[in-house]
């Protein structure tokens, strides 16, 4: 009976004048495209239908065959008393729009039914798509301008198993906790062994679980925690220092510490380097190219399972940095990045703390920004000046032991953990030939 009303209703409003849907597929928030990448078990689709008519339109969101044993389509607000959805139309589509959802034995899905009357051009329809299980499965779309019969465009999705193994929505440090618990583990009896951490069902948890986790890290949200000043992420110069100055097409390289000041500690992090205002200078994000040695970004963190770097999440010119650990990563540089000041405004760098953990537990730490000062070209050569002329009464008046400065440059790499961290010997070995030679040429005879 509900099928010959569908066919009925179809009939009526095929007599009439039809315009065409367009359909486009976002990810779960509505916003963002969906781009075609594999989704997991669980997750959501949201389906939208545009008309840039004020005609009728019609068509409709199915699964078919055996995509209906791994996925389904379903409308908004399904109203139990009627055959409507009210909250997957929206007011564009008109005063009687409806959006049916109902199933036969080869299709399920929704079917999409405009209206003339107070109808306007733009988005007429919503539906969300859920994966429910492993497999590839279709997903076809119907404009009944074109046919009742046959979809006008199908899109393959492929689903695989789900990393949020504590089932809270999220792929993040909880997860990770879980995963590294299990890491190594041989012998899973199924999927659902192991903590559901052996992704690829080969009965172990090993790197090859750990490559596939990470590529669903979905953490997004801006952590807006109490701070703990136990823990702080800086951006420093190769100095240690967070207040600087920088020429107009300087570029220097600047590094994200991790210190403790108690016993807390971090094993995964992930952070993002942006700019108060990205016309003032420039990130060099360029990931890793195994042909191509250009990049300039550096993943320090010691010691770690996996870690590397991208482009900024909430800015495409920042620097993202992410790294995992079985255990707690070493206090010091985590990471490095090369820096290029564009402009004599003053510049502030900060750290954006996305997601961090210690064992599991969500942890909040404390930041410190950098920033920098880029004097005009006038007053940096005044400064120079000055710094000259001051130089020259110094060297008049004092007498520099050049044997003790050696002696300090050769003992405090050694005695200093925060300067290993933070420099190889090579780059300390250099700095300290750069102030010798420095002596040599202006205080000596």
């Amino acid at each position: 009976m509900q099928k010959l009303t569908l066919l009925v209703l179809v009939a009526i409003l095929q007599s009439a004048s039809f315009a065409g849907l367009h359909f486009r597929i976002c990810e779960a928030d509505g916003i963002n495209p969906y781009n075609g990448r594999d989704v997991m078990v669980g997750e959501k689709l949201v389906v939208y239908a545009r008309c840039d008519s004020t005609n009728y339109a019609g068509g409709g969101v199915f699964v078919g065959g055996d995509s209906r044993n791994i996925a389904s389509v379903c409308a908004r607000d399904q109203d139990p008393n009627s055959i409507n959805a009210a909250g997957s139309h929206f007011v564009n589509a008109g005063e009687t729009a409806r959006v049916i959802q109902w199933e036969d034995s080869v299709i399920s899905g929704c079917d999409l039914y405009g209206s003339d009357i107070l109808s306007v051009p733009g988005d007429w329809f919503v539906v969300d798509y859920f994966a429910d299980g492993i497999g590839s499965a279709q997903l076809d779309f119907y404009d009944y301008s074109d046919s009742c019969d046959f979809p006008v465009s199908s899109l393959t999705i492929a689903q695989v198993t789900s990393r949020d193994v504590n089932d809270d929505g999220h792929v993040n440090n909880l997860d990770y906790s879980i995963f590294s618990s299990y890491f190594d583990t041989q012998n899973c009896a199924d999927p659902n062994g192991c903590g559901r951490c052996d992704l690829d069902n080969d009965a172990d948890v090993d790197f090859v679980d750990v490559l596939m986790m990470w590529d669903y890290w979905l953490c997004t949200d801006i952590c807006e925690q109490p701070m703990d000043e136990t823990l702080r992420y800086r951006i420093v110069d190769e100095f240690g220092e967070n207040m600087i100055s920088m020429l107009t097409n300087e570029s220097r390289r600047f590094f994200v510490e991790l210190d403790y000041t108690d016993a807390n500690d971090v094993d995964v992090f992930d952070l993002e380097i942006i700019m108060d205002d990205v016309s003032l200078g420039i990130i060099d994000n360029r990931a890793i190219d195994p042909n191509n040695a250009n990049y300039t970004a550096q993943m320090l963190a010691q010691p770690i399972l996996l870690g590397g770097w991208a482009n900024g999440y909430s800015q495409t010119q920042a620097i993202s940095f992410w790294a995992a650990s079985l255990s707690s990563i070493n206090e010091g540089s985590v990471a490095s990045f090369i820096y290029t000041c564009n402009s004599t405004e003053l510049q502030r760098l900060r750290v954006q703390n996305r997601s961090s953990s210690s064992g599991g537990v969500i942890v909040y730490p404390a930041s410190e920004d950098l920033v920098i000062n880029s004097p005009t070209a006038s007053q940096a050569t005044e400064s120079a000046t000055e710094a000259n002329s001051q130089s020259s009464i110094t060297s008049e008046s004092e007498n520099i032991d050049i044997e003790a400065l050696r002696y300090f440059l050769d003992n405090a790499y050694a005695d200093s953990p925060d300067l290993q961290s933070s420099f190889t010997q090579q780059q300390w070995n250099d700095f300290r030939q750069d102030v010798l030679n420095n002596y040599y040429e202006n205080y000596s005879n």
